[in-house]
């Protein structure tokens, strides 16, 4: 294939000689000095992967949108024609998309390879790309047990678009069991964040000296660049595994994930040198809000130009999609936007779920109206992370008023996932007392986007309605405050809160092995952090709670020696402060009594300070800031510092 009627000119070829600064860090050039020119090219890349793409199911991957997750793969797809998410089950046996990275927790059907099975495949991928082969008895099917984490290795490049089409054609199975008993032991990728210490032992750069701070991981590097004409361009680090610098793998970006695609397949290595300083320089977007002169910035004519993306999140969002030509440089002029608020600050849409998931949604039903009517009612409304909201409110009508959303995160994200049929506006409460489920700062928030995603996932809505019934009458997880007489399911000696057995045991292999049990005596949550759930997801693969266990008790220790005694002292700081607040108020009635007893014994209105009154005022004082300066004793402060970084160390 080639390139040549692909306009990719990021930018001109001076600045693609640039160098790249440290990590994550843009060149000297200013991003203001960027050519606008912006390549659509999504359609030669998926020609140029094994024939035209199948279109994809309208239940999109939203979890990852919501969540920020790992990068889409776009080449293995499968649709069916029919509405996918019933109100009650069954689940069905093939999910709606290839989960990706993302591991699967909740129980389903997978396929393992023969030769190696820790090497799975889902049932996506084995609906698109393996049934029906010659070879498709090399992958057997099984049904996961809920809780073990369970990953798709079929959908990358290396193996969907390379050595599995090779083996079928040669009826040869050796280069896919020679790279699946290798994979498998390879620590998979951290994503796009900073991943200093996280156990990479492997990182790979391109030997070309104007791109040094490129980095690929191990595992990408496996997936995405070994098997393509750009293999040859990488080594491993020179800094050995020896490498401690805080590092992102930049493969994980969705934009150079595409483009390494497709450029590799033309091979074209300087137009993916452009690419890769293209992304890189893109002002990293930090959320909601961003200033509007230090980003360029993408607007969709087709809603009056009210919507604005930022440059990083166009690239990796709309670029490689076929909506890319829907979409247009904008200016950053802030006059010209109604996005912009009045001290120059403008708002990213594709930072918004709601966006985010129509976008997503219109891609997998290959409908850009499914994004345009979306956007309309999102931009029309107030954004749920405001305080009150006025408008309606969506509940489910098997739940009412277990869980709300706005109108925006209805018409977004429930709607564009065929949920809406299922959904009620609700009028119970006045607009003050209810706050949108799905507005990401809500304690629940991660809880109600996993059953909402597995819902979708499995086509059965019933899944998220019943979690919602089940964890609505439970309490908030307590965290690491202590709770004494309260009802805990137990293992052993570990406590879990009725919340985290409903989120994150319930449905597991281990479940049976927990029971309710009432402690009077001061209990902590065994599960109330990511780490302990994580233990919680490694037992189930072990089928063993022995080290689970073990790892709890060991945190009740330090809890016992770190966090119970930062809450006595910081409990004997604020008696301290009240007793000041005190000693303050005695302090001023004593001086006010002396003044009025001045007063009287004068028989006038002029007062002096009475000297017995005054003496004990001021000695209230003196009382008053002895507390003050007791409570905010700097030794006291540096101890619960150590200490609570002495907890971080088991959280």
């Amino acid at each position: 294939m080639s390139t040549s009627h692909i306009e990719y000119n990021y930018f001109d070829d001076s600045r693609a000689e640039s160098s790249i600064s440290s990590q994550g860090e843009r060149v000297s050039s200013s991003s203001n000095d960027a050519d606008p020119n912006y390549p659509n090219c999504h359609d030669s890349m998926l020609s140029s992967q094994n024939g035209d793409i199948e279109r994809r199911h309208p239940t999109v991957k939203w979890r990852e949108a919501l969540t920020s997750s790992s990068n889409r793969y776009e080449l293995l797809t499968w649709l069916e024609d029919t509405p996918f998410v019933r109100r009650r089950g069954p689940p069905s046996d093939v999910i709606s998309q290839c989960p990706g990275p993302r591991p699967l927790k909740y129980s389903t059907i997978w396929y393992r390879f023969i030769d190696e099975p820790d090497f799975l495949a889902c049932s996506v991928c084995y609906e698109q790309s393996i049934k029906g082969t010659a070879l498709s008895h090399a992958f057997l099917r099984f049904q996961s047990e809920g809780g073990v984490p369970m990953r798709c290795r079929f959908c990358v490049p290396r193996m969907a678009s390379h050595l599995w089409p090779d083996a079928v054609a040669r009826h040869d199975l050796d280069e896919v069991t020679e790279y699946a008993m290798r994979r498998v032991h390879i620590q998979d990728c951290k994503g796009n964040k900073e991943t200093a210490a996280c156990g990479v032992l492997l990182w790979y750069q391109p030997s070309d000296e104007r791109i040094p701070s490129f980095l690929c991981c191990q595992a990408c590097y496996e997936d995405q660049v070994q098997g393509t004409s750009f293999a040859r361009h990488f080594a491993p680090s020179a800094k050995g595994p020896d490498f401690d610098e805080s590092g992102i793998c930049h493969v994980s970006l969705p934009f150079i994930t595409g483009a390494l695609s497709l450029f590799a397949a033309a091979g074209d290595w300087a137009g993916f040198k452009a690419a890769v300083h293209r992304r890189l320089q893109a002002p990293v977007c930090k959320g909601r809000l961003a200033e509007h002169h230090k980003h360029h910035w993408f607007t969709v004519p087709e809603l009056d130009r009210g919507l604005w993306i930022c440059e990083a999140c166009y690239l990796d969002r709309v670029s490689f999609t076929p909506f890319d030509a829907h979409f247009e440089r904008g200016t950053n002029d802030a006059a010209s936007s109604s996005s912009t608020t009045t001290d120059g600050i403008r708002m990213c849409g594709l930072s918004s779920g709601p966006f985010i998931v129509a976008f997503e949604s219109a891609i997998a039903g290959e409908d850009f109206r499914i994004f345009l009517n979306a956007a309309k009612v999102v931009m029309s409304n107030q954004h749920c992370d405001t305080e009150t909201i006025d408008g309606p409110w969506y509940t489910p009508d098997d739940a009412p008023g277990m869980f709300n959303v706005c109108q925006s995160c209805y018409a977004g994200i429930i709607a564009t996932c065929e949920m809406g049929p299922f959904f009620n506006i609700t009028t119970q409460k006045p607009k003050a007392e209810i706050t949108c489920d799905l507005r990401p700062s809500t304690p629940r928030y991660l809880l109600y986007v996993e059953k909402l995603a597995q819902a979708a996932e499995v086509g059965d809505f019933s899944i998220f309605g019943d979690f919602v019934h089940r964890i609505s009458g439970a309490p908030p997880c307590p965290g690491r405050t202590a709770l004494p007489n309260a009802i805990w399911y137990t293992a052993d000696s570990c406590t879990i809160c009725p919340e985290c057995h409903e989120s994150t045991v319930r449905e597991t292999v281990l479940a049976n092995k927990v029971a309710l049990q009432y402690h009077p005596n001061w209990k902590i949550c065994g599960l109330g952090s990511r780490r302990m759930k994580g233990l919680w997801a490694a037992a189930c693969g072990d089928r063993s709670l022995q080290d689970f266990v073990a790892c709890c008790q060991s945190r009740i220790k330090v809890y016992a020696s770190t966090i119970a005694v930062v809450d006595t002292i910081k409990q004997a700081k604020m008696a301290r402060m009240d007793l000041a607040m005190t000693y303050a108020a005695l302090g001023t009635a004593y001086l006010a009594l002396g003044r009025r007893i001045s007063q009287r014994s004068r028989g006038t209105e002029v007062a002096d300070d009475s000297p017995e009154y005054a003496a004990e005022s001021s000695k209230m004082t003196d009382m008053m800031l002895k507390m003050m300066a007791h409570a905010n004793c700097g030794y006291e402060w540096r101890l619960i510092n150590q200490l609570e970084a002495r907890w971080e160390e088991v959280e």
